[in-house]
């Protein structure tokens, strides 16, 4: 009767492992799976490459005044941007007691922000829109043909995130 005991005690033993991995199993795809963990990541790379963009554009002397309106309100939104990013790690390194400038590895205390996650996702939304209008301004497409290209994946991207 003992190793009848034992018996039964270690199939319930593997049996609770089992459940227990694949309780596990499960609980870990969904947080890879769930996309919102890596927003800020995304937005943040798209933020990047909005201000690439931007600094390759250059002077914009040579533009007709509505196309050269239209890329200064594209800088006005990086701008916007830069500013929510700096003031948010600010405010999460005083939160955590550093007193000290905003360094280039503190992203990472972005992306538990839901605020921060919002305000970001608003100003890239606008920056897309504005590179939509820009996408018809044929001053813009003859004096950028490439760029013009790279600015209206960067609003698919942008766009494809915040629905």
């Amino acid at each position: 009767m003992g190793q009848t005991c034992s018996n039964k005690r270690q199939a319930n033993k593997s049996h609770q492992t089992q459940s227990s991995k694949a309780v596990l199993g499960d609980s870990h795809q969904i947080i890879l799976t769930n996309p919102t963990c890596f927003q800020p990541q995304n937005e943040l790379k798209q933020f990047k490459q909005l201000s690439l963009l931007l600094s390759l554009v250059g002077s914009l002397d040579q533009l007709q005044q509505i196309t050269r309106d239209l890329l200064k309100q594209l800088f006005a939104q990086k701008n916007n941007c830069q500013i929510i990013i700096q003031n948010t790690i600010r405010r999460e390194l005083r939160i955590k007691g550093l007193i000290r400038p905003p360094q280039q590895d503190d992203e990472s205390l972005l992306f538990q922000n839901k605020k921060f996650n919002k305000s970001l996702k608003t100003q890239l939304t606008i920056a897309a829109e504005i590179i939509r209008t820009l996408q018809q301004d044929e001053d813009f497409q003859d004096k950028f043909p490439t760029m013009c290209v790279s600015f209206m994946e960067l609003a698919d991207s942008i766009q494809s995130i915040s629905l």
